[in-house]
Parts: C-alpha cells; sequence; structure tokens
C-alpha cells in the first residue's frame, strides 16, 4: 500500500513515481481525491483553506496524471478517471469552493483527452450527487431529504459510484473518450 499526503505536491509527484515502478505500469488512474471545504459562504473561506481544496482537488489529479499519463500514451494505452461531483455543474449554497475545483477538474479531463486520445489513454469523468457512504452515514437524514429533490429520489450508494468508475477504467468503454457521466440520480436536471 501506497500512502501519500496530496497537499504536498514532492509526496504526490513521488507517489506517481513509485506507483509506476511497483506496478510496471499502470492501466488505470483514478483520480478520487476530495477535499471538502466548510459550509460556510465564500467571505469566509481563508486563503489557506483555498489554498487547500485546491492542492488537493485540483494540483494532485493533475501531478499525478503528468507522472503516470506519458508512460500510458507510451504503452498505447490507459485510462484516467476523474471524480467530480454534480455541484461542479449544479449550483449549491455554501460550497463555491469545492464546486469551482472539481469544475476545474472536469476542465482537465477535456484538456487531456486533446493531448493524450491520439495516444490511445482516455480521460472521462464520473460526477455524483447524493452519495451515502460509511464515512458519512451520520448526515444519513439530511442526506436522503436532499436526495428527495432529484428524480431518483435516494442517495446513491459507494457501490453504484464504483461500477461506473469500473466502467470508464474497462475495454467496455473503449470508445468513451472526454466524457462526463453524470451518476447524480438526476440532480443537474432536476
Amino acid at each position: 500500500m501506497l500512502l501519500a499526503d496530496l497537499a504536498d505536491p514532492r509526496q504526490v509527484s513521488q507517489l506517481a513515481l513509485d506507483a509506476e515502478a511497483i506496478t510496471g505500469g499502470l492501466d488505470v488512474l483514478v483520480n478520487n481525491a476530495f477535499q471538502a471545504q466548510s459550509y460556510t459562504p465564500s467571505a469566509d473561506n481563508s486563503a489557506a483553506e483555498i489554498d487547500l481544496v485546491f492542492a488537493v482537488n485540483v494540483r494532485a489529479p493533475y501531478l499525478l496524471a503528468a507522472g503516470i499519463a506519458p508512460r500510458m500514451a507510451e504503452r498505447g494505452h490507459g485510462s484516467i478517471v476523474n471524480v467530480s461531483m454534480a455541484a461542479a455543474r449544479k449550483a449549491v449554497p455554501g460550497i463555491a469552493l469545492t464546486s469551482a475545483s472539481k469544475a476545474a477538474l472536469e476542465s482537465l479531463t477535456r484538456g487531456w483527452t486533446a493531448e493524450y486520445a491520439s495516444s490511445g489513454v482516455r480521460v472521462n469523468t464520473v460526477s455524483p450527487g447524493v452519495v451515502l457512504t460509511p464515512a458519512n452515514e451520520h448526515l444519513r437524514g439530511q442526506m436522503e431529504t436532499f436526495a428527495q429533490s432529484t428524480p431518483s429520489t435516494r442517495p446513491a450508494t459507494a457501490n453504484e459510484i464504483a461500477d461506473v468508475i469500473v466502467f470508464l477504467s474497462s475495454p467496455a468503454s473503449a470508445s468513451v473518450f472526454g466524457a462526463n457521466l453524470a451518476a447524480d440520480g438526476g440532480m443537474v436536471i432536476s
């Protein structure tokens, strides 16, 4: 198991090198980093909080892809899946900073697709909405209430989101390049 502090660029770059060395070449990179801001108005976010959110949600995936995608391209195949969030495309009060960082990650998906697609490297995004996990179980009531406003009327499970990531990482999605698959229960359209 490899561990790294995703807020530390040196550790992130070393993580990419170590992962490549241990595996002999990665076929899949899933950028699932998530540093949430506190649910506060934008005026209350400190410069340090802004830096931390962007360091983990944007810079870390950028450095990982920069360290791994060129090697995928040399081998002629690979898949990068960036995990965003529905709030990157639908405004949610109190999380503008987090939403902006995930919108930047979605932009990187498009940029990396333009850069690496001709070398056989697919880059896509999955954008979950309300997802109930063991880490946020204490918020179950709030999450279920919020999910009631979506067409699905319920939070997704972590396994449901993982299934979308597996699809985007597998040969079953061989013709999918630069897509943003909404796994948000219909949140963005509601």
